[in-house]
């Protein structure tokens, strides 16, 4: 049962258009190889060019979609 103000992820589906960058950072970090992101400047250039490209609400709203792909028990 969802509190007083609380709104279901379906009704927020419906009201956010998807955003195309989710998609891009998500396999961003999914494929990240630390080794290149401490030895290519280039690499790590193209990585904050994607994450500032996102204002800090979009970052947080992107970090709660991105976490919960994964089901922990």
């Amino acid at each position: 049962m969802l509190w007083d103000r609380q709104h279901s992820e379906k009704d927020q589906c419906v009201t956010m258009p998807p955003d195309l960058r989710f998609p891009v950072l998500a396999a961003m970090i999914d494929g990240l190889d630390l080794d290149c992101f401490i030895r290519d400047p280039g690499y790590r250039r193209q990585l904050t060019e994607v994450l500032d490209a996102l204002s800090d609400e979009e970052f947080d709203r992107f970090e709660l979609l991105y976490t919960r792909r994964f089901t922990l028990n």
